[in-house]
């Protein structure tokens, strides 16, 4: 569940990159060779149990077996059965951090791997790389026993290497050492290799080299078996270090033991860099998630398994997530794999209740250019689009009736105005209460409201669905008629008028009004403002003629 460039971060390989300056004597070529042929790596997750569950695709080519065949196979039948037992404890993580073994390729034969093992935070994972070493080994394997060979692989060697013997005195020092601990080697040769060590970390470490040492046959090959402590340089000050332990045997039969020394400085703190952006990102209150192209989770943060209620091996894909996983899989994965980001607005289904979120995807690709995660954030809206919807309702809407208000008459009048159907024409109805003035001076401004809420409700309870009733005024509304024709309004109009002439009741008190009603047809108007006065002047008519009843304009 750790991205491969994470992985980077927190497993350091043994450096292996070819020297063109390294000079053409016989144990040089030998190491160029190896050096050159040290970069095929395994990327591999594995379970609790060592099964692997997922793979790169260098596992195909460097083991001639297809990636499906792969996952699901225990990690510890594809290497030396010799090493089985410790496999198993580098995997679980109970035993050493890496080691030297043997995986099979598909036609039979060996390669020699330094495999480590890294197990990921919060998870059921171990994040496992296979560096091939076939040619390191046999290289070395062929030097150690000569000396002068010996001495080359060291003075070429951009690491620090140091050879001691089996009581731990230093016999060799090669410049890169000289150069990290400022010791030179003809002052350190002979010497204890502790004195390369803080005297607090001493103990631990003769206790490590002397079980190393002890190691059976099998367990000599383990190049790369690691100790992580603190070195010490000439002037005092201290460092970390990580030291990868060889053995070999010389020809006169005495034990020899080859450290290769690395400043874990520049890691460590890239490891706490690291530490503090995941744990920033588990703590964020955005949603993020690390997912495969195929939208298999393999990291989600605490917002995440929380608000869209995904975890590390969901698909965020699943259709069960509904219409979001549609708009992901169709849209949003394919142009962030195309373009490497994605970012709009997706709705996720959080138990029935929607979840508005800005969601950004940025595609990673791997060393080879192939795409192969995705993180993807989602960032929570739902509340200011709530807040949003509810500041666009009071701008288009009347706070006491709940009408709309002029603004928004005006929006649906421009989109009439002009238009004309031969069959069916768009009708503006405009509405005055009669007798309102009334109602406000003798039984107060609350009956009042009461009252043009009560109209309110009426007129919804006449217009038709696609009909818009709007308070433009104190006592004024204005109803349009979609696509009614002139009858089918006037029809409605009436109904208007004898509804609203019906009684009030406030407080117990009964209250009586009327209404009167101009009609203007849509058609024929340039703009709202003449259409407006055409209907106005109708209801001007209609009290001028007695109140109570419906005019249209000619």
């Amino acid at each position: 569940s750790t991205p491969v460039s994470l992985r980077r971060l927190l497993i350091v390989s043994l450096p292996l990159t070819p020297d063109p300056e390294i000079p053409s004597s016989v144990g040089h070529q030998a190491l160029r060779l190896a050096r050159v042929g040290e970069g095929r790596e395994i990327a591999a997750l594995v379970d609790e149990d060592g099964m692997i569950t997922a793979i790169d695709a260098e596992g195909h080519r460097f083991l001639g077996r297809a990636i499906t065949s792969l996952v699901g196979h225990n990690l510890a039948d594809l290497c030396d059965p010799g090493h089985r037992s410790d496999i198993v404890l580098t995997v679980g993580g109970s035993g050493p951090s890496s080691m030297l073994t043997r995986m099979r390729h598909v036609d039979g034969t060996w390669r020699d791997v330094h495999l480590e093992a890294v197990t990921v935070p919060a998870s059921i994972h171990t994040s496992v790389v296979a560096r091939e070493v076939s040619s390191l080994v046999q290289i070395f394997n062929a030097l150690a026993p000569v000396s002068d060979r010996h001495q080359d692989f060291m003075e070429a060697s951009p690491d620090a290497v140091l050879t001691t013997d089996g009581r731990g005195v230093v016999t060799a020092f090669n410049p890169a050492a000289e150069a990290m601990f400022g010791w030179p080697a003809n002052e350190i040769v002979g010497q204890q290799v502790e004195v390369l060590v803080p005297s607090v970390a001493r103990d631990r470490h003769s206790e490590f080299v002397s079980e190393f040492v002890e190691l059976s046959p099998v367990a000599m090959h383990m190049a790369g078996d690691r100790l992580a402590v603190a070195g010490l340089r000439r002037d005092g000050n201290t460092f970390p270090i990580e030291i990868s332990l060889s053995k070999a045997t010389t020809a006169e039969g005495r034990t020899q033991v080859m450290a290769i020394v690395r400043d874990i400085a520049r890691r460590q703190r890239s490891q706490f860099k690291l530490d503090l952006m995941l744990e920033g990102l588990e703590t964020q209150a955005d949603s993020i998630l690390l997912c495969e192209p195929d939208g298999r989770v393999n990291w989600a943060n605490a917002a995440c398994r929380i608000q869209l209620q995904v975890s590390e091996g969901d698909s965020v894909l699943d259709p069960a997530h509904g219409d979001a996983a549609r708009v992901l899989r169709e849209v949003a994965f394919p142009q962030a794999i195309r373009m490497g980001w994605w970012r709009d607005e997706i709705v996720f289904d959080r138990g029935g209740a929607p979840l508005v979120c800005n969601v950004t995807l940025q595609s990673h690709a791997n060393e080879a250019g192939v795409i192969d995660q995705l993180w993807m954030s989602a960032h929570d809206v739902s509340e200011l689009k709530q807040i949003e919807e509810h500041l666009r309702y009071q701008a288009n809407h009347d706070s006491l009736t709940g009408l709309a208000n002029r603004k928004f008459l005006r929006t649906r009048l421009e989109a009439l105005a002009g238009n004309s159907n031969d069959e069916f024409d768009d009708f503006v109805l405009f509405l005055d209460l009669d007798h309102f003035k009334a109602v406000n001076d003798t039984h107060g401004h609350d009956a009042g409201d009461a009252v043009l809420a009560g109209v309110a409700e009426r007129l919804l309870s006449i217009v038709r669905a696609d009909d818009l009733v709007a308070r433009v005024g104190g006592d004024e509304f204005v109803i349009v008629c979609q696509r009614s024709g002139q009858e089918t309004a006037e029809g409605i109009a009436n109904r208007i008028v004898n509804r609203v002439c019906e009684p009030f009741v406030f407080n117990s008190t009964t209250i009586h009004i009327g209404a009167s009603v101009g009609m203007a047809s849509a058609h024929g108007y340039a703009d709202v403002d003449a259409l407006l006065r055409a209907a106005d002047a109708a209801v001007y008519e209609a009290k001028h003629a007695g109140r109570g009843r419906v005019v249209v304009t000619r």
